[in-house]
């Protein structure tokens, strides 16, 4: 049962949080634990690469430089951002922490 109108203790307005959740499932299949090849053959290989002591991260990123050349990524246009990014953080080969979404002009 998810419950996520709980709101946000030391913020003025309320934010929603997913409570009693057990795993949390992207629409292509992507989850905590899965490892790097896994991530590869879903969404390709990554843009960049980092490493910092144990952690190597995943950078993945869609995005133009005007809104004048939106037109060159139909996803973009769709939803008239400039950029899409994922942030795939891995402890040996397992997934252990990730961020997606758009960044804001």
């Amino acid at each position: 049962m998810l419950n996520f109108l709980r709101p946000s203790v030391n913020t003025k307005s309320p934010v929603n949080r997913l409570k009693e959740v057990k795993q949390f499932t992207t629409g292509k299949g992507i989850h905590l634990g899965i490892s790097k090849p896994q991530l590869v053959s879903i969404l390709g290989k990554p843009t960049q690469k980092h490493s910092k002591n144990d952690i190597e991260s995943f950078e993945y990123r869609i995005g133009v430089e005007s809104y004048e050349k939106l037109n060159q990524s139909k996803f973009l246009e769709y939803y008239n951002m400039p950029t899409y990014y994922g942030n795939y953080k891995f402890k040996g080969d397992r997934l252990i922490a990730f961020q997606f979404g758009f960044l804001y002009p």
